[in-house]
């Protein structure tokens, strides 16, 4: 699920194509990480903690951790 979210954020749409299946996606924002800052689910218990740029991303944090 990892390469999936990557391709997607590094595609065309960025991080706008995740929202073209949001029944896959779990995007949560976190602005206690700073702005920009969002989380990914990417199986029930990973999450990807990023920074959207505008054109780019910065992965933050892979974990179990992350969100709540």
């Amino acid at each position: 699920n990892f390469e999936e979210f990557a391709n997607i954020v590094s595609g065309k749409d960025g991080v706008k194509g995740l929202y073209n299946n949001p029944g896959k996606w779990h995007l949560e924002k976190l602005p206690q990480y700073g702005s920009g800052a969002s989380s990914i689910r990417l199986d029930q218990g990973m999450r990807v903690l990023f920074k959207n740029n505008g054109d780019s991303f910065d992965i933050i944090d892979i974990g179990n951790h992350i969100g709540h």
